[in-house]
């Protein structure tokens, strides 16, 4: 009987090691299937999320059902006809019928596609974590099954960290789905056959009764009270903060760098990573120590967003600091104490150690590359590396806090299915807040400040818990939390006035009314006085402002999120601004590509913004606008007028631009185009089924072709980004295609002058423009980058070969 149960522990392991490889595995898979017929935007990742936490939640509340109300001789035999069903909806990779035809509830679409293509086998992969623990509990009464949930975490971070270094790079989409779908089929087996165990042990008889491993706290031996209401209701509220930092936190970073699987998996990585620590032995979770770490690094945070801010509300003359007073010789210095200043210390003493250990490692290694640190608080709002880290290493710690908590309170082994369904039902409220329910109520992405505010909080209550066992007990608890929210709004107030954090009065006169000024100032944004309208959707927040410099040159702008889209200015409302200019490539382009006899320039635009390209067309001209945000033709419309006062034909096609194009190609064969200008990014985010081998063949069969079929037409792609270096993959595309290809750019002239910094690449082999004067004017500039060239196609493209 020994070695029969060790082998079922064994087989135990095994069962959920390869369910939460497969668990996580097919989240980036089937995300970046979809990801194109969506537009590239960040929140198909979002909505997917919610779709495998809504499931989760479903596969746990299954496996609670089945445990609590299903005799044990008859689990399996139940386990099994479902997994007959989720067998037969293999394989998982959606085909072409599911591409939508616009960009009409994307939200919608997204869930119904994910229902029927991984619905069945996402949910039966859900229930194996706490079936198998209840299984588990069951054959070896008196230990803890906990510790497996962290062997199921873990099985989870290995799918993850190496699906973007390993599986995205060397097997294309298709076959990832392919390969997911047998290892699907081998985790039926064995969970298949740890059911059949599981029948065969179901008699009194047969059943194993161990001693433990180690003692079972109190509240989690057999006899413990059940789990009360608030405890409960506390393991909702900490998994649902937690989800909604995971999402809120890489809507963040995904809106301006990429929506890539890369940008999605560190997050969730670090998500999973602290449930791995906290799960794995409560020993790892010390309240004294992470409680504090949440509070500072949040503070840490909110300093680097307003370091100016927090500069003047922090200020102190030197020569009244606590360490001017214990050594008079510091007053001399006679400069006021900033965070910033204080701040840059650490990081010049950080620059030194690091080069001191680079020398070191350069004399005795030699290698060829070197250690570097150059940082100033000054550059956070610039760097991308120190932003993406500040925000990730804050989701750990609010992470670390809630999932500790989780821990503290778990209960006995006889109500683990409840424990863990409470916890899947909190990351889906969550996921619906964030996914669902903030585009509808807020026009800013305000579900950010909103969980930092909630992690700060709990940073508190952690402390504040620290050596209690029991969850908000008594009205001191709840005075607890409300004395944490007035301190988070002490810190995360933005405020102009200086303030001298030396005089203890004045701080504490000014705690006391601060709970409307964090709602005014935090929850809902401050309203702006040149804010003209505000829109947010599934495709992001669009704000249109009217700008003025002081010296009567008053422009309207169109942002998405923070990033310029186009403007236009109240006196010259013809002109052609922002990266639209006639030096910038798309104008050069538009202004000296060859004109055949007879007819008119024919255009396609992808990216409407402001419709600014229109104010380049003549008569005859047609410009076709492809824009899969509908709020963006509705903006575009009522507040520029750049369409409507063209002198070309203006046309606009709803819907994901690659889609459309295709579909014209297939039911009215090639657009002919003169000129196609590709320039659909959202914020710095770059849609990479745009700029993929497949997505430029579509462009090339669309453009003009001579008297031999050879495309003459040009093709302008805009390259201006802050953290990619889109050069190396515009060469590839050149290459492949034979497309002489060069670059045009344009600096920062200023606002009255109406030009934006802006990179574009021109590719085409008509060698009349290219001997145009006024092109070679402008020094057309080959592509040189320090990075090889990067070949993205739709089965293999990454990040990691072009970050900055």
């Amino acid at each position: 009987m020994t070695g029969r149960s060790a082998a079922l522990a064994w087989w135990s392991a095994a069962t959920i090691l390869v369910s939460a490889f497969l668990l996580f595995q097919v989240q980036p898979v089937i995300s970046k299937k979809i990801l194109p017929w969506f537009g590239g935007s960040p929140a198909v990742w979002t909505t997917a999320m919610l779709f495998f936490q809504m499931v989760l939640l479903a596969g746990y509340a299954y496996a609670h059902w089945l445990i609590r109300y299903v005799p044990a001789a008859k689990q399996g035999l139940v386990h099994a006809l479902l997994l007959i069903v989720a067998l037969v909806s293999l394989p998982i990779t959606p085909g072409p019928y599911w591409r939508p035809d616009d960009g009409a509830y994307p939200a919608l679409r997204i869930l119904l596609l994910l229902l029927a293509k991984v619905g069945p086998t996402y949910f039966l992969l859900s229930a194996t974590g706490p079936l198998v623990q209840a299984w588990y509990s069951r054959a070896y009464q008196g230990q803890s099954p906990y510790r497996l949930y962290a062997l199921s975490n873990i099985g989870s971070l290995a799918a993850l960290l190496t699906y973007p270094f390993v599986f995205e790079r060397t097997l294309g989409v298709d076959t990832q789905g392919a390969f997911w779908s047998l290892g699907f089929v081998v985790f039926a087996m064995l969970i298949g056959g740890l059911a059949l165990s599981m029948w065969r042990l179901s008699t009194p008889d047969t059943v194993t009764s161990a001693p433990p491993a180690m003692p079972l706290p109190a509240n989690q031996a057999d006899n413990a009270a059940p789990p009360t209401n608030w405890q409960r209701a506390a393991w909702i509220g900490l998994a649902a903060l937690a989800s909604s930092a995971l999402l809120a936190i890489t809507t963040h970073v995904c809106q301006d760098i990429a929506v890539t699987p890369f940008m999605w998996v560190v997050p969730l990585s670090l998500y999973l990573l602290s449930f791995i620590i906290c799960f794995d032995s409560e020993r790892w979770y010390v309240r004294k120590l992470w409680g504090p770490l949440a509070v500072l690094g949040l503070l840490l945070l909110s300093g680097l967003k307003n370091a100016a801010v927090v500069d003047g509300f922090l200020k102190a003359p030197l020569a009244e600091t606590w360490l001017a007073k214990q050594f008079p010789v510091v007053a001399k210095f006679g400069s006021p104490v900033t965070f910033s200043n204080l701040l840059d210390a650490v990081f010049v003493a950080t620059s030194w150690t690091v080069a001191r250990i680079d020398k070191l490692v350069q004399a005795l290694f030699q290698p060829e590359w070197h250690l570097e640190f150059k940082f100033r608080t000054v550059d956070y709002s610039d760097h991308l590396i120190a932003q993406a880290i500040s925000y990730l290493v804050v989701l750990f710690l609010i992470c670390m806090v809630c999932h500790g908590e989780l821990v503290k309170s778990k209960p006995a082994p006889r109500h683990l299915t409840m424990y863990f369904l409470m916890i899947s039902l909190g990351g889906a409220l969550g996921g619906l807040f964030v996914a669902l329910l903030c585009p509808l109520i807020f026009k800013a992405y305000s579900e950010l400040p909103l969980v930092l505010i909630g992690g700060f909080a709990i940073g508190w209550v952690a402390i504040y818990n620290d050596g209690r066992h029991a969850w908000l007990r008594g009205s001191t608890d709840l005075l607890q939390w409300g004395g944490a929210f007035v301190v988070v709004g002490t810190l995360l107030l933005v405020t102009k006035a200086n303030f001298d954090w030396t005089d203890p009065q004045r701080l504490l006169a000014l705690m006391t009314g601060l709970r409307d000024e964090l709602v005014k100032r935090q929850i809902v944004p401050p309203p702006e006085e040149n804010l003209v309208a505000m829109e947010r959707n599934f495709y992001g927040t669009l704000s249109v402002k009217d700008e003025d410099d002081g010296d009567g040159n008053r422009r309207r702008s169109l942002y998405h999120g923070r990033i310029l889209h186009g403007n236009q200015y109240f006196d010259r409302p013809h002109e052609a601004t922002t990266y639209y200019v006639d030096a910038a490539g798309s104008g050069l382009a538009a202004e000296h590509f060859p004109r055949s006899a007879g007819r008119g320039l024919r255009v396609a635009v992808i990216g409407l913004g402001t419709g600014t390209m229109a104010a380049h067309g003549k008569k005859g001209d047609v410009y076709r606008f492809y824009d899969i945000d509908p709020k963006v033709l509705h903006i575009s419309e009522k507040y520029f007028t750049f369409r409507k006062d063209s002198a070309a034909e203006v046309q606009v096609v709803l819907g994901d631009a690659r889609i459309q194009l295709e579909r014209e190609l297939a039911k009215e064969g090639p657009g002919d185009y003169d000129i196609i200008v590709l320039d659909a990014f959202s914020g710095d985010a770059i849609p990479v089924h745009l700029l993929t081998a497949e997505a430029v063949a579509t462009y090339c069969q669309h453009l003009r072709k001579d008297a031999r079929g050879q495309p003459i037409g040009l093709l302008a792609v805009h390259v201006s980004n802050l953290y990619l270096d889109l050069v190396p993959v515009v060469a590839a595309l050149a290459k492949k295609f034979d497309l002489p290809a060069r670059m045009i750019h344009v600096d920062e002239l200023g606002f009255d002058s109406g030009e934006t910094g802006s990179d574009w690449i021109l590719l085409t082999r008509n060698q009349a423009f290219w001997n145009d004067p006024a092109v070679q004017a402008r020094l057309p500039e080959p592509l040189n980058s320090a990075k090889p060239d990067v070949l993205w196609t739709d089965q293999h493209s990454s990040l990691l070969p072009i970050l900055n």
